[in-house]
């Protein structure tokens, strides 16, 4: 994460929360900091979320519907992100199925589309029908969803912290309240058995 913040510019923020010693310093990686520092700060924080994957692609969304935490301009930019995350592969699929309701795909549905009609970082939707007929879209959770985004958060956690800590500007800002905000949203868009309750 370090690395990737520091490649895209934002070594004055390592610097301030003095990790600067963490970040393995190579003529390549300062040739990609001159690069970018021509991009509008908006622009390489997309790009930053974007590099950092899933977690932190549905932060940087999660933000743009902030205007009391971030200005505008940003606003405008991080809209633009999107989840585009390869669909995982229909034995995982099936796999998943099995486990989770005890009885292979074959068992419950007279049809089921290999291809998901949407994939994203938590899940993936296949069109499916059931054995009576009935129209169904199937949301499956993608096996390592939960694991990835907790450690990620954990690792958001730290940065918060670190940076409220060092950097007596940024409090204004709540990070730290911030990221427990998106934790809990996080948590409650893992949980499926809430979203099939909504």
């Amino acid at each position: 994460i370090l690395t990737v913040l520091f490649e895209e510019g934002f070594d004055f923020l390592i610097d301030k929360a003095g990790l600067q010693h963490n970040i393995p310093v190579t003529k390549r990686v300062k040739a990609r900091i001159e690069q970018k520092k021509g991009f509008p700060l908006e622009k390489r924080l997309r790009l930053t979320l974007e590099r950092l994957g899933p977690t932190f692609i549905k932060f940087g969304q999660v933000l743009s519907v902030r205007p009391d935490l971030i200005p505008k301009s940003y606003i405008k930019e991080l809209e633009m992100l999107q989840d585009s995350v390869p669909p995982f592969p229909y034995e995982i699929v099936k796999q998943q199925i099995s486990k989770e309701l005890g009885k292979d795909l074959s068992e419950i549905f007279s049809s089921f589309e290999k291809k998901p009609v949407a994939s994203a970082s938590i899940s993936q939707v296949h069109a499916a029908v059931l054995k009576d007929g009935k129209k169904v879209a199937v949301k499956i959770q993608r096996p390592d969803a939960k694991g990835m985004m907790e450690t990620d958060i954990e690792i958001m956690f730290y940065v918060a912290r670190l940076l409220e800590s060092r950097i007596p500007k940024i409090k204004k800002f709540s990070p730290i309240q911030v990221i427990e905000e998106f934790s809990k949203w996080t948590e409650k868009e893992l949980d499926f058995k809430r979203e099939a309750i909504n």
